[in-house]
């Protein structure tokens, strides 16, 4: 019996000592749960982050600007002198405002009257149908030229020569190709004696450039169809 009791009062004291220890365990547990939150009081906390929203959409990224190529400026050619104009024809021609000759032709006015005399004589004499002449004009300007002509033949063997000068008109110019007319009046000589004589270019050509052969028909002591070669300068 006695057993009994000293084991119920054992076990009473030992539920005593458990439960004073749990109540200051909690109490304690009270103690510092206060403490935390006094604690988490004072510190201020931080704001949460916000989450971005998600887009609806991603939009495509922008494509890259095209390559612009820099321009690069030559200053070699800026320094260059300008080539100079190319001389126009007309303008050499121009130039060119002098000019000689050297022609013959065929039945001069003198010739008919040596043609006249050999048919009264009846000699054995051929009659000179020829005439050879030389020529300078000068140009006035493009369509206008001044000169003179001296013209050589002879009549009944005597020589016979003529000093005129003439006007000549030139009336379609192009760069190898010339049309032109002409017109003068002046002096003939002979062994015995002297006159007044002409020449007149009805209509005449021109081929070629500073140096050009021409033709021409006319009337006149220089004859009536005549060719020859001209150099202008």
């Amino acid at each position: 019996m006695k057993r009994i009791v000293f084991l119920l009062f054992a076990c009473s004291v030992a539920f005593a000592q458990v439960d004073d220890s749990g109540y200051e365990e909690v109490g304690n547990g009270e103690v510092a749960a206060g403490a935390d939150s006094s604690v988490q009081a004072s510190v201020p906390q931080e704001e949460p982050m916000a989450t971005p929203l998600p887009q609806e959409s991603a939009s495509p990224a922008p494509e890259p600007p095209a390559r612009v190529e820099p321009i690069v400026y030559d200053d070699t050619k800026a320094v260059q002198p300008a080539a100079p104009k190319e001389e126009s024809w007309e303008d050499a021609w121009q130039k060119r405002r002098q000019n000689v000759s050297v022609f013959f032709g065929f039945l001069p006015l003198s010739s008919w009257l040596d043609i006249i005399i050999h048919a009264a004589h009846k000699d054995d004499r051929d009659p000179d149908v020829i005439a050879y002449s030389l020529g300078y004009g000068f140009e006035l300007f493009y369509l206008l030229e001044v000169g003179v002509m001296v013209d050589y033949t002879t009549v009944d063997s005597h020589a016979i020569i003529s000093v005129i000068p003439r006007i000549k008109l030139n009336y379609l110019n192009f760069k190898y190709f010339r049309l032109y007319s002409y017109a003068g009046i002046g002096g003939v000589f002979w062994y015995d004696g002297h006159g007044l004589m002409f020449n007149v270019g009805v209509l005449g050509f021109e081929l070629g450039g500073p140096i050009s052969v021409f033709g021409e028909y006319g009337l006149g002591q220089a004859g009536m169809l005549i060719c020859g070669v001209k150099y202008a300068f």
